[in-house]
This record gives structure tokens, C-alpha cells and sequence, in this order.
């Protein structure tokens, strides 16, 4: 593991609580407190905030990270995880759209991205073996 992917790993359990502890917190005041109005909205968008900060943890290992190949090999995971994340989504909202019965939160598509990343990593990484 290089010294990039350690960085990245120590860094990365911060924001993960942080999003944790968000959420729960954030859900717990929703549920046990009238929240509403224009201060609803921001508490709701919270917990949002460790994920963008992923996102820039992804970006400064990108940047870091001194091993073209590594380096090569999580931007394309990452552009293939993008790329079925739209994929999933968009076949999710015909299905929404065509059976309003079923309905799934926004809040998975992060989460569908992730999994789409670590999938894609591992089939690329594959491909060079």
C-alpha cells in the first residue's frame, strides 16, 4: 500500500464518523422535535457535509499519489462508477416513473456510487493481472 492510499485511509475514518454522527444526530432532532421552516432544510443538509469532504479526500489522493498505475487505475474506477451509478439511477426513476409504488430515496445514490467504485476498482485492477 503506498503512502498516498495510508493517507487516505487515515483520513477517511474521520469523515466517515463525522457523517455517522451527523446522520444519527440529525435524524434524532427530526424525530423527537418539531423542525421546520428554513431551519429544517439546514439540518437536513448536514449530514451531506462529510460527503463532500470524501469527495475532496478522493481528489487529494488523486493528487498524491505517486504511482501512475494506482493512480490510473482509481480515476478509470472512479469514471465507471460514475457512469453505472447514472445507469442504476436513471433505470430506478423509469421504474419510479412507470410503478409509483416503489419509491427509494435520493439518499442511496452516494452510496450506490460507492459500491460502483470499489466494484469497478476491483474488475480493473483485475483486467491487469
Amino acid at each position: 500500500m503506498s503512502q498516498a492510499q495510508q493517507r487516505l485511509r487515515r483520513r477517511a475514518i474521520p469523515v466517515l464518523v463525522c457523517y455517522f454522527v451527523f446522520f444519527f444526530a440529525v435524524w434524532w432532532l427530526f424525530e423527537h422535535h418539531r423542525v421546520h421552516g428554513a431551519f429544517a432544510f439546514v439540518l437536513a443538509a448536514i449530514p451531506a457535509l462529510p460527503l463532500i469532504g470524501a469527495i475532496i479526500l478522493i481528489g487529494r489522493y488523486l493528487h498524491e499519489e505517486t504511482d501512475e498505475f494506482k493512480r490510473a487505475v482509481m480515476v478509470e474506477a472512479i469514471l465507471w462508477g460514475a457512469g453505472l451509478t447514472m445507469v442504476v439511477t436513471t433505470l430506478w426513476g423509469f421504474i419510479e416513473l412507470f410503478n409509483p409504488i416503489l419509491r427509494l430515496s435520493a439518499i442511496w445514490v452516494f452510496t450506490v456510487f460507492c459500491v460502483m467504485v470499489v466494484i469497478s476498482k476491483f474488475l480493473v485492477r483485475r483486467r491487469y493481472q
